[in-house]
Parts: structure tokens; sequence; C-alpha cells
């Protein structure tokens, strides 16, 4: 019999090696549960009297015939029986794809971890908050919702319990749909196969668009109109108990069906929609949530539908398509007090000094921000709208992460320095990123910016990137020797050359940044390379 399992008085006597002859079923007691289960066994051969009995007289879940203990999932399946079970795959598969899941992970699902022979046993007599869902959902890190190809699912009404208790708990959503034999997902942040190299234009954020532009929006819309109080369910007085439990006892339907409505709203104006019932689902939202696509859906959103900031926390815009409109951007960002994350792309466009004012203006007043990333990548923007972004900076005093991009701009020493004052306000800084490569930036406006970073005492990953500039050598020594005074300091990755010097930890770091102030760029080696595969967290790349 499985291991951990005990066989019942009156149960038949095994072999040396726990098999039955014949394949022959026993019942079997297991945490205090029942279950009439078959050992290992020959069965019996076809004839006109023979029974199957590894068939026919099993009666666990499919669990239990892969598990001889009880398992905890990491993540909970809640889906419509009535999709095709391929689709139903695909999606499962798409899951693990997208979350780069290894064979260990585990999921659990009703009709494989119920057993379907005994199902109003397996549900008890003690309610939904008792129940094997209500139990998978609670240990559960996430949960995936599968959208059929008529949206089915969101008018089931125990899978509207299983929505409400996932926000409740505020777990993780999923939305996963199969189209084209493939299993597509939406998911609130991007998931850990669009963090792949993370250097890439755009990054996770751009990546995680590309890849959610093929769920289908048909779906999507139907998800806008979701109102999980009016589900059905086969047994009526299922439907009649779940009501009323989720009223009484989980806050009612509400916040379900806004994050529900929210999630497809957000992933529809990611895939260049927007529309009224939209910005109306957005306006209603209960709690917070990130939009993430073009710019001149924003303005859209709000010019045209009157959209309200509300819980939005979060802005990752595409701005390289409307730059007739760009300044008015900074016009909406204003409105956005909860603002936390501002995400702006202006690579390779001609937006200049008065674009990134307005854009500076706007998020000044954004006094709760902590990420912050503004690409003027290739545009023509100079000193006037760097020191005004070094401004609006110094206001947001709560950030933690910053990614400023000026190469290929006009920018130089003026703009530089002021950045720099900007960013030493900034004392939550952990995380920065500056790129500087091809532009006026000297001496004098390096100097000026080491001095405002070794009083960041919270910088732990600092990148920075001077190519084709005209600090030299000896602003490069200075810069080293500012540098130095980081004490939290232990990632460092610096280009003045088309060689980068990388440091992996403090003590490198330190020990870096004092050759580079003895010696400059120019001089020799900064440092010994250490082979990543031997001691990942003490490298640096010679230069």
């Amino acid at each position: 019999a499985p291991v951990g399992h005990e066989v019942q008085a009156g149960g038949m006597e095994l072999g040396p090696d726990g098999a039955a002859p014949g394949g022959a079923a026993i019942w079997v007691q297991h945490n205090q549960r029942q279950r009439l289960r078959y050992v290992r066994g020959t069965p019996p051969a076809p004839g006109k009297d023979a029974r199957d009995l590894f068939t026919r007289t099993f009666s666990g879940s499919f669990a239990e015939l892969l598990y001889d203990g009880e398992r905890a999932a990491d993540w909970f399946v809640s889906h419509w029986w009535g999709e095709p079970v391929v689709d139903f795959v695909a999606c499962v598969q798409g899951h693990v794809r997208d979350h780069k899941l290894t064979a260990t992970a585990l999921f659990w699902v009703c009709a494989y971890a119920n057993s379907q022979t005994h199902i109003a046993a397996e549900l008890g007599n003690e309610g939904p908050l008792r129940s094997p869902f209500y139990r998978a959902l609670e240990v559960a890190k996430g949960a995936v919702l599968v959208i059929d190809s008529t949206a089915v699912v969101t008018t089931r009404m125990w899978c509207g319990f299983e929505n409400v208790v996932i926000a409740q708990q505020d777990k993780v959503l999923v939305m996963a749909t199969a189209s084209g034999q493939a299993g597509h997902l939406l998911t609130s942040d991007p998931a850990p196969i669009d963090r792949d190299n993370p250097e890439r234009r755009g990054g996770p954020p751009r990546r995680q668009r590309q890849r959610q532009a093929h769920f289908p929006a048909d779906r999507l819309e139907a998800a806008l109109s979701t109102q999980l109080e009016t589900a059905e369910a086969s047994n009526p007085e299922d439907k009649v108990m779940i009501a009323e439990i989720v009223q009484r006892d989980l806050g009612g339907f509400e916040k379900a069906n806004s994050n529900l409505r929210v999630l497809a709203a957000v992933n529809l104006f990611a895939l260049g929609s927007i529309s009224a019932r939209a910005v109306e689902v957005l306006n209603a939202a209960v709690a917070p949530f990130r939009l993430a696509g073009e710019g001149r859906l924003l303005l859209q959103a709000h010019e045209e539908y009157g959209m309200i900031p509300g819980k939005c926390e979060g802005l990752v815009l595409d701005c390289t398509s409307e730059e007739g409109a760009a300044a008015d951007i900074g016009g909406c960002i204003r409105a956005y007090s909860l603002l936390r994350q501002l995400e702006l792309d202006f690579t390779a466009t001609e937006v200049g000094d008065e674009v990134a004012a307005a854009i500076a203006k706007g998020y000044q007043q954004c006094t709760v921000l902590t990420s912050l990333k503004l690409m003027f990548t290739g545009a023509n923007v100079g000193d006037e709208g760097a020191t005004a972004i070094g401004h609006a900076t110094k206001m947001c005093t709560n950030l933690t992460t910053v990614e400023f991009g000026f190469s290929r701009t006009a920018v130089g020493d003026e703009g530089v320095a002021a950045l720099g004052q900007g960013l030493e306000a900034c004392t939550q800084i952990s995380s920065l990123s500056l790129e500087f490569r091809g532009t006026k930036v000297g001496a004098r406006g390096s100097a000026v910016l080491g001095q405002c970073l070794s009083k960041c005492t919270l910088l732990s990953s600092l990148k920075m990137e001077f190519r084709g500039t005209q600090i030299g050598a000896d602003g490069a020594r200075v810069l080293g020797g500012d540098l130095q005074k980081c004490g939290q300091l232990s990632y460092l990755r610096l280009m003045f050359t088309d060689e980068a010097i990388e440091c992996f930890d403090h003590e490198t770091v330190t020990r870096t940044m004092t050759r580079l102030a003895d010696t400059g760029f120019e001089g020799a080696d900064l440092a010994v390379p250490v082979p990543r595969h031997t001691a990942p967290t003490r490298c640096c790349c010679a230069m």
C-alpha cells in the first residue's frame, strides 16, 4: 500500500513487496479519511467475468495516485470545466514557461485534487470556508485564472468564490488563455521570463507588453463586464450558499470584480486600446494598479474619457510616437499624487528642453515616488532640460531607484551638476544608473556629480557611462576618489572607454576606486579579474 497509509482490519494480506495478487482493491485509512485504493499488482486478464479493479474500484483523487502524503500547491488554478482539456494544458504550460518553473512546481486543480466519486464528502458540510478550495488557496502563493474562449469562467459561482478569496487574501493573480494551440498569460508585473537580459532597451516592462500582445483582446473585453454576484452554479443551492457567505464573511464581490476588470483594462491599455468602459473600470478600482503602454493612450484617456488617477501607482509609458503632445503628458502626470513608479521613454525623438521641463514639473508633485526612469537618449535635450529634471528630482525624497538616460544629447557640465544635486537630496537611493555617452560632460560636471553621490549613504548599486565625453583621466581620478566614500556600494559599473570597470562587492569597489583615483582610467589595470564561476560575488573586470 502507499507509504504512510494504514490498511484497516479486514484488508487483504499483502505480499513481501507490498503487492496484492491481481491488483485487488482494499480500503486504506490516511489522515482520518477512508479511501478505496488499489495496490501494486497485475490486473486480471480480460474475460467475460473479469472486473477491471484498477479503474472501477478506486475512489480517491488523481493527486492521491501521484503522492503518498499531502502536498502544498504553489499555484491554485481556477477554471471552468467546460473548456477543452488541451486548452487547459496549454494554459498551465504557458504559466510554467513564463514563470520559469521547474518540474517540482505544484498546481492545485479541483478535478484532480478532489475525489470526484465522493465529491460531497470532499467538500464537507462546513461550508466553502472549510472547503478544499479555500484551504488550497490559503497556502498557494498565487492563482491562475483560465479564461476560456467565451469567458464562461467569470459566470460560474464556484469560480467567483475562488476569485473573491484570491482578492481577499491579496494573492498574485495571473490570467491565462489558449489561442493557436499555445497558452498566453497576463500578469500585473513583469514575469520572470520578462526579466531575462534586463539591459535590453525598454527592460522588463517592454518585454512584458510584447509577450502579452498575443492575448486575445475579445476575452479581455468580456472580462471588463465581470459581475461575479450574478454567476450560476450547477447546484442552485450552492449559488445561494456562496453568495450569502461572500456577503457575510468575505466583504462582498466588489474587490474581486474590480480586480478582474482592472486586470483586463490594464492589459487592453498595454495592447493599445482604451475605451470609455475601460476608463470607467480604472476610475472605480479598489486596489492599486499600474499602467504600461503608449503615452498617447494616457492622453486619450484623460482628454476623451475623463480619466481620474485614483488608485494608479505606476506609469510606464512609451512616448516615442507622440512627440507633438509629449509636453501634455507632464500635465497628466501632475494629477497622479499616489504615483510610486514612473518610467518614460523618449528615446530617439525630437523632444527638447521644453518637454523635459514639462515632465519635471509634472512629477515633482509626486512626493511618494520611489522609482524613476527617464530615457532621453538621442533626443534634443540639453542643460536646461537636465537642470529641470535635477530640480524636480530634489523634491522626490522617497526615491530608491533612479535611471536617467541622456546619451547622445547636448547635456554638459551644468546639466550633470544639477542632476547630481538633485540626487544628493534623495537620501533613500540605493540603485542608480546614469548614461552620458557621447555628451559634452567634462571633468567639472563629473566632479560635482561625484561629490553629490558620495553623500548618498544608502547607495549600493551604481552604473555610469561616460564613453565619448570630455571627462578625461583627471576627471576619472576625481570621480574615483569620491566613489570611495560610498560605504554601502557593493555593485559598480563604470564605462569611460569600450571596456567596463565592473565590481561585484564592496571590498573590490573600494580597491578599484582607490586605483582609479591614483592612476585614472588610462593607467594600469585597475583590478585583477576574478572569474565569475569561482567567486561570483567578488569580481572586477579590468580595463
